[in-house]
């Protein structure tokens, strides 16, 4: 049962590393594609903190012995959510360039992205996976369980600013978009508007 419980861990953890290095392609793709330094430096900056939080996990895991883990072998949600984000990857590298007009949609999945990647680390709280990992390495080092899950929660903290700065950055373009298309809107003017009213003169 402990065996078992200790693999399903691991498992879930190199998944999770598994993902961050794939957000951090995917930054690194959207960044290349933003004709905007101000905004592909800051995706490039979201993009480390991706590899960081890669690098943490298998820091965590480099004494104990790692099965080869691939998308098939992950928990059907972050699987799927691998799956999510190659996918985002593989359309984004079609784009010539992100316009402004999709700024706001591409911007809008990264958050959504973030707000998964948030689940997958409250989920593995939750299962009490920093627990088995701490019993784990208890064997060869004393492990306070309590510093790992602070680990975790500045992950979590990371994605939820993560989230915020995307959303604030994808309401500025929609807000762009909105105003343009008021100023193109075309504008009727009326030379007689009493005329609308008036019965037809034969």
């Amino acid at each position: 049962m402990l065996s078992s419980k200790l693999a399903f861990s691991k498992r879930y953890l190199l998944c999770c590393s598994g993902l961050e290095e794939e957000t951090l392609r995917l930054y690194m793709c959207v960044a290349k594609k933003i004709n905007r330094p101000e905004l592909s430096s800051l995706v490039v900056s979201l993009g480390y903190d991706s590899m960081k939080h890669s690098k943490t996990i298998k820091e965590l895991l480099k004494t104990i012995e790692k099965p080869e883990v691939k998308i098939e072998n992950c928990e059907k949600t972050l699987s799927e959510l691998w799956k999510e984000i190659k996918g985002f990857s593989e359309e984004i590298l079609k784009m010539d360039q992100i316009s402004d007009e999709e700024f706001c949609q591409v911007f809008k999945t990264l958050a959504e992205l973030e707000d998964c990647l948030s689940d997958s680390y409250n989920a593995l709280l939750k299962m009490k996976i920093h627990q088995t990992l701490a019993n784990e390495l208890n064997k060869l080092t004393p492990v306070n369980p309590e510093n790992l899950m602070k680990i975790f929660e500045s992950i979590i903290d990371d994605k939820q600013k993560h989230r915020e700065v995307l959303m604030e950055i994808g309401y500025y373009f929609a807000t762009k978009e909105s105003e343009k298309a008021k100023v193109d809107a075309p504008v009727v003017k009326y030379q007689n508007p009493d005329a609308w009213s008036k019965p037809p003169v034969f």
